[in-house]
């Protein structure tokens, strides 16, 4: 009885050990096992499309991962843009001046310069501002409301529409949006 055992066991780790080679020249790619699987598959009666689905399938697979190149290219050049509109809204942001009364420099004015050439003639800097912030994602705009004085912010977000204005300060901290609100009902 231990002997039948033995040849059992010894019969199951054979097989084992010939799949195991078969899979690592698979894997080497000295022997395609998948088409030769497909191909003696296509023989039993009912599965004779099998090698053509196969095709179809790799056919497809391709076509998504160039499409997915594509589009991971174009994530990118969007995220670039992103990142181009950041530095043009920080740029700007730097030239509004402190007060009513303050001349913006000549660096500031150069700057201004480049922005107004996308935008409209007769357009102020507090107004490109507050549209390159509508551009953005409302989140984003948040954080840069946040990181200047809040009579600047309040400036910009009363150039833009209401509804961006709102989408923006509902991404605020509450903290930072109250203390806007706060300030804005006593300017009034």
């Amino acid at each position: 009885m231990g002997r039948f055992f033995f040849g059992v066991f010894m019969t199951l780790l054979l097989l084992a050990s010939f799949c195991g080679v078969l899979f690592a020249l698979d894997q080497s790619g000295f022997v395609d096992l998948q088409t030769s699987v497909i191909a003696v598959l296509a023989k039993v009666p009912g599965w004779q499309d099998l090698p053509e689905a196969l095709t179809d399938g790799k056919k497809i697979l391709n076509n998504w991962q160039s499409k997915e190149k594509v589009y991971q290219a174009q994530v990118e050049e969007l995220k670039n843009k992103s990142n181009k509109l950041k530095e043009d809204l920080e740029q700007v942001l730097a030239t509004i001046p402190q007060s009513k009364e303050d001349e913006p420099s000549e660096e500031a004015k150069s700057a201004q310069g480049k922005v107004e050439s996308t935008l409209p003639l007769g357009t102020s800097s507090l107004q490109q501002a507050s549209r390159l912030l509508a551009e953005m994602k409302p989140q984003v705009a948040a954080e840069m409301l946040i990181k200047i004085p809040p009579e600047r912010a309040l400036d910009i977000l009363g150039k833009m529409e209401p509804r961006k204005a709102a989408k923006i300060m509902e991404t605020m901290p509450v903290e930072n949006g109250s203390a806007l609100l706060m300030q804005m009902t006593e300017n009034r």
